[in-house]
């Protein structure tokens, strides 16, 4: 975080302000925590907020603070072209890329706000006038916390730190991830100061699935199989799976995960084939050195970061399966 960033930002929000805050398409609990985290700060100083999601959000999600007021573009339309066309500041929260945003992205370039960008993703965009971009973060809740404490406001209260806390606990995988580090550990050991309930929190995030999620699971490390002769596993879930199991957003979260749980495999690939186009949904996760973000935008018109990233292929499943197992192959990389 640069010099010029905090005293652009300070200067932006010296007088109170119409800010609307926006996180990627399919927010997950990095991309919520970071808006309403900042939401309930901005909130503080005076400014007047409003959260638009470009879709809705997983239903593990519903229980964070603040989740009741915010926008949905796909339930709120009206309301949500009007708060951001009505903007004077615009804060994008957890991406890089107007391209993340779906149908916001042309209201977004159409409007006259000035685009601030809080975001760990690697190869940013230009549309920011104010850009915070870090791809060594672990998460973007992280880098909302120093830009509070840049700008020396109000304290963190109890709604702020729960959620912050959200998406650092979820962004670095529970911090099992390679980019937690010290500082990590020191901001959420500043985050539980706030009485904020991390047990509740990693129930709520972790243990309220239904009986179809987990049966669905099961389900997917049934499928899961192995490309010959290397470190890498790959699970396929059908629209036929997900309809059978009774399928709701979010509930394939993490299943792409279980296949490095395998002493041996470096590389995780998850297919889902989306229920309502014929777009598959692909999920990749490494472990050591395989660079994800490189591998899923050279070949699956994707990106994020190194040991985590995602895509998705236009066809058939069978089809993105056949051009993973040739692309694999042929990708310059040594398994360790």
């Amino acid at each position: 975080m640069t010099n010029e960033f905090i005293s652009g930002l300070k200067s932006l929000l010296s007088q109170p302000r119409k800010v609307v805050l926006i996180p990627h398409y399919n927010p997950d609990g990095d991309a919520m925590g970071s808006v309403l985290g900042m939401q309930f700060y901005l909130n503080k100083l005076g400014h007047s907020t409003d959260v638009v999601l470009p879709n809705d959000c997983p239903e593990l999600l519903l229980w964070m603070p603040g989740m009741d007021k915010v926008l949905n573009y796909y339930h709120h339309r009206q309301k949500s072209v009007k708060s951001i066309g009505d903007a004077e500041i615009i804060f994008a929260m957890d991406f890089n890329s107007l391209d993340r945003i779906d149908r916001l992205s042309p209201l977004v370039k159409k409007s006259n706000a000035k685009i601030v960008m809080i975001d760990h993703h690697t190869n940013p965009g230009d549309f920011a006038c104010l850009r915070y971009s870090d791809s060594n973060q672990a998460s973007t809740c992280e880098m909302v916390y120093r830009v509070i404490e840049a700008l020396g406001g109000l304290p963190i209260d109890k709604d702020i730190a729960q959620c912050l806390y959200t998406g650092i606990l979820t962004d670095t995988g529970s911090f099992s991830y390679p980019l937690t580090s010290a500082n990590t550990h020191m901001i959420v050991h500043n985050l539980l100061k706030y009485d904020i309930d991390s047990f509740q929190i990693h129930q709520n995030l972790f243990n309220q699935h239904s009986q179809d999620r987990v049966l669905l699971l099961g389900k997917a490390l049934s499928n899961l199989k192995r490309v010959d002769q290397l470190p890498v596993v790959y699970i396929a879930l059908t629209k036929r799976d997900l309809n059978y199991y009774s399928s709701r957003k979010g509930d394939t979260n993490g299943f792409v995960n279980y296949g490095l749980t395998i002493a041996d495999v470096e590389l995780s690939v998850l297919f889902i084939e989306d229920p309502k186009n014929s777009k598959i949904k692909i999920s990749f996760r490494s472990k050591n050195n395989f660079p994800t973000n490189k591998f899923a935008s050279e070949y699956f018109n994707g990106g994020g970061h190194i040991n985590a990233s995602g895509g998705y292929y236009d066809g058939s499943l069978n089809d993105a399966i056949q051009k993973f197992i040739i692309a694999i192959k042929l990708f310059p990389h040594e398994f360790q």
